[in-house]
């Protein structure tokens, strides 16, 4: 389910606490709410007929009214975790873009 792999997306980020450079802490807020549009969506993979954009555009907007719903501050910065996880810009964002690809791994196996 998306609750095991964030779940253990997050178990993953606390584990790697040794990387120079990045922000553990960063790290496990992100691994949770990497996946957190898909609660609204659904979990839609190549298989489903979406495009990578409009997956992206709905995704966006299951976050735009997550992040309504919030408080601002915690709105914020969980819509900012997860903008940062999709663009990749930073090492955080791409550690866990690499532990993503690794949990699935782990999951097919």
């Amino acid at each position: 389910s998306v609750a095991d792999h964030s779940w253990r997306m997050g178990m993953i980020s606390l584990l790697a606490s040794e990387i120079q450079g990045v922000d553990r802490d960063k790290c496990v807020r992100m691994a949770i709410v990497h996946d957190l549009a898909e609660a609204t969506v659904g979990d839609l993979t190549p298989f489903c007929g979406v495009s990578k954009e409009e997956k992206h555009q709905r995704e966006k907007e299951a976050m735009c009214n997550i992040k309504e719903t919030l408080s601002s501050s915690i709105g914020d910065e969980i819509f900012s975790l997860w903008t940062e996880y999709e663009s990749a810009a930073t090492a955080e964002a791409k550690l866990m873009k690499d532990f993503d690809k690794f949990e699935m791994i782990m999951q097919a196996e």
